[in-house]
């Protein structure tokens, strides 16, 4: 996915992660 690659850059990317149905989804970018 295109977000992971963004922060694998290190950038100073804030976000929020939460469990749905048992994955990890990143529901906020900020």
């Amino acid at each position: 996915p295109a977000l992971l690659e963004r922060l694998k850059e290190g950038s100073n990317i804030e976000f929020v992660a939460e469990r749905v149905n048992g994955k990890l989804t990143v529901t906020e970018v900020k």
